[in-house]
Formats: structure tokens, sequence, C-alpha cells
């Protein structure tokens, strides 16, 4: 069943899917995001090769509760194995994944990592933050934004 993101409270807090094979950069964000006004709800993954068992909600990932569907996905560019881009292009391709919106999050500034992103489907495209107190002005702007857009939440 779909529900639309705007018939809650504003203030609902957000699935989000975090991409990254840097385990420091998922512990910035996590602590980032419980210190958030908005506690979203933060699931992390290292291995681009889990990602659609996380999405289809299989193997370990198959309850639910523990392992909501993301509303958001975050993702990183350079990953070993398969990098962000290729992952974003078959999410994007998918016919009930590519509805959720990607938001590339990465520390790259090269142009063509943000031409192929938004090319392929990205939603939005962030530059890591370097310094924590940059960070938390992000998320900030990050809730407020996502707060507001009428996203369409997928149930199954």
């Amino acid at each position: 069943m779909n529900l639309p993101h705007s018939q809650g409270s504003q203030k609902d807090p957000l699935n989000l899917l975090i991409v990254d094979d840097n385990e420091s950069d998922i512990e910035i964000a996590r602590i980032v995001f419980e210190g958030a006004q908005i506690k979203n709800k933060l699931f992390a993954l290292t291995d681009t090769e889990v990602v659609f068992d996380f999405l289809d909600g299989i193997g370990r990932y198959q309850d639910r509760q523990e392992f909501p569907k993301p509303d958001l996905i975050l993702l990183d560019i350079r990953m070993p194995k398969l990098d962000g881009i290729d992952l974003l292009k078959k999410i994007k391709a998918h016919p009930i994944h590519g509805k959720i919106p990607v938001i590339m999050f990465t520390s790259s500034r090269h142009p063509k990592d943000v031409s192929d992103s938004y090319s392929n489907g990205a939603s939005t495209y962030l530059q890591k933050p370097v310094g924590y107190q940059e960070f938390m002005k992000m998320t900030d702007h990050f809730n407020a934004y996502w707060q507001m857009a009428a996203l369409e939440r997928i149930r199954e």
C-alpha cells in the first residue's frame, strides 16, 4: 500500500538507508542524525552486493519491523565491487525500488560524478561535510527539506 508522507505528521521520522564502505563516515552520520531535531532511523550497509537483499526484505533483512523499506537512500560513489553510479542505475531500473529517492552522499567534487548522478536518476547530490558542525548544519537542512517534500512511502 502506498501512503503519501504528507498524510502523517511532518515530523515523522524517515527510514534512511546509507550505503557507504567507510565505516567512519557511517558512524559520524549515525551520531549526527541521532543528535538532529528529527530522529530519523538510519540503517547502514557497507557492501553494495547486499543492497537489494535489504530493499527486497530477504535473507537477514526479511523482518520488516527491524529492517523497514527505506524512504530515502544515501549512496556513496566510490565503493568497492560495484560503484555508487552503477548501483544507482540498478536501483532506478527496478520497477518498485526505482521510486525511492536516492541522494548521492559523497566526498567527490568531480563534475562528471555530479553529472552522471543526476543523469542516472539521483534526486540530490550532497558533498560530505568535512567537520562535525558542518555535518550538523547539513543534517538540519536535509531534514527540513525532506520533511517538507511530498514523499511517497512504499509499504509492503
